[in-house]
């Protein structure tokens, strides 16, 4: 028996992986060298205690935690846990656990194999960010600026409150970008997003969705009047100067926004409704702020259905030239 108790021991020993069996009261039995390091104790010094409490963000290898799998009825239990170590960077281990049948007919014993998962964890999170935030904002893109306003929608709708949807543009920037460059435009696009982050509240969303367009989803508003308190916090931080290496630069911009349920009972209503709104902003001129009117769809549908015409005419040659010269009477040329 003893050796194959040092047979098992060296070969648990040479696994990379966290590998521990427990005993049905919580001590500890068996442990090999990964394990003593994740404890900090040599494998003598654990064994018959509990060991020591380990800086999880749940309790994964708390001693109650390991004997759960007694109550669960099954022979395995998988799960993921977060190491948080006192220095250094945290830790992700996917964990097995698994009942031990000695010579009585009930299980008396746990094994647990836990093997580090942390390079796994941090390629998917570095596949969220690509998926989910601009690159240089690291704002919220398109694509997760419409789940949170979708949420959002539902939320308001269960406790009967306002979302307010603010599309934003600083449209001097492409001129920034022609005279100074992009790198120029980018580190100002860069300071704008983390001055918007400071002008609303924590639960509020600014996503950015390229060609200098921003958006900000404003949640459980109690009034309408709340988004223009916000939209004059937007334009007063953009009255700072934007300074960029030896330049320094002041960026106007222009805002149109449009309420839920008012407005519009869908993000996509509310996001295109923003955007109309937006544009008749920017006739107005610089800073200005435009709500949502219904006439501005009427507006836009006209626009799309003259620019549709004028294209179908010039592919069918349906333009006709009239010319009629004016003459001169008294001498007969043509003026």
């Amino acid at each position: 028996m003893r050796q194959e108790l040092e047979l098992l021991q060296g070969i648990i020993n040479g696994s990379p992986n966290i590998v521990y069996v427990r005993g049905i009261h919580g001590n500890l039995i068996l442990v090999n060298k990964a394990a003593s390091r994740l404890f900090g104790m040599a494998a003598d010094e654990l064994a018959g205690t509990p060991g020591p409490v380990i800086h999880f963000e749940s309790t994964a290898f708390s001693a109650r935690e390991d004997l759960r799998i007694f109550g669960e009825k099954k022979d395995a239990i998988n799960l993921e846990a977060k190491f948080l170590p006192i220095e250094g960077d945290p830790k992700w281990f996917e964990i097995n656990k698994s009942l031990i049948q000695s010579d009585k007919e009930q299980p008396d014993k746990v094994l647990i194999v836990a093997s580090d998962i942390t390079q796994k964890k941090l390629k998917e999170a570095h596949l969220v960010q690509l998926a989910m935030f601009d690159n240089l904002t690291k704002l919220p893109n398109l694509y997760l600026l419409k789940d949170r306003l979708n949420l959002s929608i539902a939320q308001a709708t269960r406790e009967k409150t306002m979302i307010g949807v603010a599309y934003l543009s600083l449209y001097q920037l492409h001129e920034v970008t022609k005279t100074l460059g992009r790198k120029v435009s980018d580190d100002v696009l860069h300071t704008a997003a983390q001055r918007f982050l400071g002008d609303v509240r924590q639960s509020d969303t600014v996503a950015y969705l390229g060609n200098n367009n921003f958006v900000f989803l404003l949640i459980g508003l109690k009034d309408i009047d709340n988004i223009l308190v916000v939209a004059r916090k937007i334009f007063q931080s953009l009255k700072q100067p934007f300074k960029v290496g030896t330049h320094e630069l002041y960026i106007d911009a222009c805002l149109g926004y449009n309420i839920f349920p008012e407005d519009a009972t869908d993000g996509q209503t509310l996001l295109k409704n923003s955007e109309n709104a937006l544009v008749f902003a920017n006739l107005t001129g610089g800073n200005s702020i435009r709500r949502f009117e219904t006439s501005m769809n009427n507006a836009a549908l006209e626009k799309l259905e003259l620019t549709n015409r004028l294209r179908r005419a010039i592919d069918q040659n349906e333009f006709v030239l009239y010319y009629q010269p004016q003459v001169n009477m008294s001498d007969g040329k043509v003026a």
